[in-house]
């Protein structure tokens, strides 16, 4: 008899979890997004960037994780969390990311004079492809440079529950100015002298 007055208020407990904090959210983001895993990513998204980049989109852009340099490079990526501020409807978490360094890589690459001259005498695409071929064995090595890096990821809380800000359309906004700035053509079509 007591087990079934119980049974309605262990069933309402249970439905009224608390949805996950902000550091947990990041995490979960973080993974699914770094394995391409768009539908599990994309409700974590703040709803601004869900309405700027379609699911579409992020499926689209996924199909980048398919390389397999890329695929090396994020199998090393390792996300941890730190410090979480919040205030009000909005939060703040430390995210430190430790990942193949890139720039080491093909700085390394480029000091050795045999790569350089192979490099010099192949075709563009022979040359792209002989380049992924020595950044994957660089990935590969168990000596390969490591970078850390930390990044405030904000959040805001929407519908009771927390959501990344990825702010896609601040990264596009700034993706473009950075091809203005490194391209003559585009600088004298955007009005704008060089080096400003």
């Amino acid at each position: 008899m007591k087990l079934r007055r119980a049974l309605p208020l262990l069933l309402l407990l249970s439905a009224c979890k608390t949805p996950p904090a902000p550091d947990e959210v990041v995490r979960r983001y973080a993974a699914a997004a770094s394995q391409g895993k768009v539908d599990e990513a994309w409700p974590m998204l703040s709803a601004k960037d869900r309405a700027y980049k379609s699911k579409g989109k992020l499926l689209e852009e996924a199909k980048q994780l398919e390389d397999p340099n890329v695929r090396a490079m994020l199998a090393k990526t390792r996300f941890e969390t730190g410090a979480v501020a919040i205030t009000g409807d909005r939060a703040t978490v430390l995210q430190k990311t430790t990942a193949p360094d890139v720039e080491a890589i093909v700085t390394r690459a480029q000091s050795d004079p045999a790569n350089v001259e192979k490099v010099k005498s192949l075709p563009p695409d022979q040359a792209k492809a002989f380049g992924q071929k020595l950044l994957g064995e660089a990935l590969a090595a168990p000596d390969c440079p490591m970078k850390t890096s930390t990044e405030t990821i904000t959040l805001v809380r929407e519908d009771g529950a927390w959501h990344v800000v990825a702010d896609f359309e601040g990264h596009d906004r700034d993706e473009r100015r950075r091809a203005i700035e490194q391209d003559a053509v585009l600088r004298d079509l955007a009005g704008k002298p060089p080096g400003e």
